[in-house]
């Protein structure tokens, strides 16, 4: 993998989502391991307590992702085109300003969560059972999620400008880190669920520190200088407005999956709410297509050129598709076998059996989104995809107040797949409509 550099201006998009996706595939087949492993050392060393705690406030947390998941995004959209060239002194100063702006909104966005917890934490109707224990993980998590954001960043730095060998080791570190961590704090210091809560903080860590080692080979350095270091306030501002606007898609979907979950926490058995938070990384392979997406398509829209942009589009999203069918089947034929191996309760293991069934076919619709949203987004189209979101919001909208009291645990493992399925279908029509305008060549920017 070492040998396996890439252009992404130049070589052929097959080439370059080989070159990308080779190593994350690599890395998605161990992390199949190292997520077995983490969930096991979760139930031996704590029991179901570890996956109920980390379930009741699921959506919370992944509310917190997506914001900042969309500043990081559009962090890196807004420096790509310049970090992937040779002028590296620009390419510096883009890359801190694009950590300026992901460290601004994540302050932001904890310190509100941390301010309102107790409201937050009454709104999820958390049965009183568990209150402590959640709201002891919810501090611990949010405190620190600093270091998991800006590793997050600077992983996509190193997707996009590193070899396929630095890739995967920056990426088998981020996958095999959790384990890592899981094993130091949970395992070995007995820590419980505060152990839980550090361990996203512990295994970030590293991979921060390893990527910034692996840009330094690439040319990119960090180190005390006033023009590295000079804020750009208007590149921090477009930034911040293109990632709210990428976020505001995705926290559209996190209004629905609270309203989900507010319904699960109040109208469904802890039992069900158990296998909520179980799962294995099959749909890492599908974040490996988004992040070849990201790192093709900004650089070549920049340029103009339409057609490669549409050929790696057509290849991205048919080859991830066919791997969500592979990933449904694995799910509807597991599930039952995998439960079976973290718990005894055969009411738990009846559920998941169940919820992993509805889950997984949910999987070929989501495949299109994993690919087609983020195409969107590089092309700077981000304003469109928060119909997406609508339309995901309104699939979970309607189990929340409709199949869920009408049909308990069904109504509730369908949400994911209803509000896919509309979202998909939403995207694909997006790209057919506007077709003209994402795929024509125009002069190369210079």
């Amino acid at each position: 993998m070492k040998s396996l550099q890439f252009d992404v201006l130049h070589d052929s998009p097959r080439r370059v989502l080989l070159c990308v996706m080779l190593p994350l595939l690599a890395v998605n087949g161990i992390s199949l391991l190292t997520a077995a492993l983490t969930n096991e050392i979760y139930s031996r060393c704590i029991g179901e307590a570890a996956f109920t705690v980390t379930a009741l406030v699921a959506t919370l947390m992944g509310a917190l992702q997506n914001i900042v998941g969309g500043v990081v995004s559009a962090a890196w959209i807004r420096t790509a085109p310049a970090v992937q060239q040779q002028d590296r002194r620009t390419a510096e100063n883009r890359a801190v300003n694009a950590v300026y702006a992901v460290a601004l909104i994540t302050a932001a966005a904890c310190g509100l969560l941390l301010v309102l917890t107790e409201p937050f934490l009454s709104l999820l109707q958390i049965p009183v059972q568990m209150l402590d224990a959640v709201r002891q993980y919810y501090r611990i998590y949010i405190g620190s999620y600093l270091l998991v954001s800006l590793s997050s960043y600077f992983l996509s730095v190193v997707n996009g400008v590193c070899s396929s060998a630095g890739i995967f080791w920056a990426n088998l570190l981020s996958s095999c880190g959790s384990t890592l961590a899981a094993g130091l704090l949970v395992g070995l210091l007995g820590l419980g669920v505060a152990g839980v809560a550090g361990v996203a903080a512990l295994a970030a860590a590293a991979v921060l520190a390893v990527s910034i080692l692996l840009l330094r080979r690439r040319g990119l350095r960090f180190g005390p200088n006033a023009a590295r270091w000079r804020p750009d306030l208007r590149l921090i501002g477009g930034i911040l407005r293109y990632g709210l606007v990428l976020a505001l898609q995705s926290l559209l979907c996190n209004v629905g999956y609270l309203a989900v979950s507010i319904q699960t926490n109040r109208l469904l058995p802890l039992d069900y709410i158990t296998v909520l938070s179980v799962s294995l990384p099959l749909t890492g392979v599908m974040s490996a297509f988004s992040a070849a997406c990201a790192v093709f398509v900004p650089a070549n829209h920049a340029a103009g050129r339409g057609r490669r942009s549409l050929a790696f589009l057509k290849l991205a999203t048919l080859g991830c598709t066919g791997y969500g069918v592979l990933c449904f089947l694995a799910f509807a034929l597991l599930g039952k076998w995998y439960y079976a191996r973290l718990f005894d309760s055969a009411a738990v293991i009846a559920y998941g059996a169940d919820y992993w069934r509805i889950y997984g076919f949910g999987l070929i619709f989501v495949a299109v989104i994993f690919v087609v949203r983020i195409f969107l987004e590089g092309v700077g189209l981000g304003g469109l995809t928060l119909f997406a979101g609508a339309f995901e919001l309104l699939g979970n909208l309607l189990c929340a107040f409709w199949l869920i009291p009408r049909f308990g645990v069904v109504g509730c493992s369908l949400s994911y797949p209803l509000g896919w399925f509309f979202a998909a279908v939403y995207l694909l029509v997006i790209c057919v409509c506007m077709r003209k305008r994402l795929f024509e060549e125009r002069m190369e920017i210079q």
